[in-house]
């Protein structure tokens, strides 16, 4: 896929402030098995104050993750490539990388 970050930002806006799809469609896109993918599976980033929508995504040698606040006025995104042989440190470094930007003080 390819796209800029105007066009990620305003999709992003869009689908969290029901602007795509009606709000019943929008759950079953972002609910997953055991709770739903908002908030990052937990309570927000820095320590709960910034609520939004986290998302990850990859492939083999890739992964990519994007959090938008509710109300779309924040949002980060980060992709990354890196070795298929250890994959389970990447999505908590980016969740780090996420709140060391937005969380700083």
């Amino acid at each position: 896929m390819v796209s800029t970050t105007r066009d990620v930002s305003a999709f992003f806006r869009a689908f969290h402030q029901d602007g795509l799809l009606p709000p019943e469609l929008r759950q079953v896109l972002t609910e997953r098995p055991g709770g739903p993918a908002q908030n990052g599976g937990g309570g927000g980033l820095c320590g709960g104050a910034l609520k939004g929508a986290l998302v990850f995504g990859g492939t083999a040698g890739f992964t990519a993750m994007t959090f938008a606040s509710f109300d779309g006025r924040t949002q980060y995104a980060v992709s990354t490539t890196h070795s298929v042989a250890d994959t389970a440190a990447i999505g908590p470094a980016m969740v780090k990388s996420a709140e060391s930007v937005l969380c700083a003080t």
